[in-house]
């Protein structure tokens, strides 16, 4: 049961995007909209966004898709930080706290 489960979800977040699907995708689901360029409608669209601006994107790109990806999914800019060891402030701690458990 959980296999079916799992490899249903799988499926789903790692589903490539068809040009057709692409296409009929709305321009607020890409972080530089002007252009259509990286696709973030999803996280894992999302987390593909910023790994592939880091890699092949100008430093203006890089701050854009950043500040579209992270004003989406604040929690995976929780994540960059935690993971980078920058000590969070008490807010941000006292915010933690209230999310709720996965």
């Amino acid at each position: 049961m959980w296999k079916e489960i799992f490899d249903e979800a799988y499926v789903k977040l790692a589903k490539k995007l068809t040009y057709r699907e692409r296409q009929q995708l709305p321009d607020s689901a890409f972080a530089i909209p002007e252009e259509r360029r990286y696709p973030i409608m999803d996280r894992a669209h999302a987390k593909n966004a910023l790994a592939r601006v880091a890699q092949f994107g100008t430093p203006e790109e890089r701050q854009r898709v950043r500040e579209a990806v992270y004003r989406r999914y604040p929690d995976l800019k929780e994540q960059r930080e935690e993971k980078i060891g920058r000590p969070m402030s008490r807010r941000e701690l006292k915010e933690k706290k209230k999310l709720p458990k996965k």
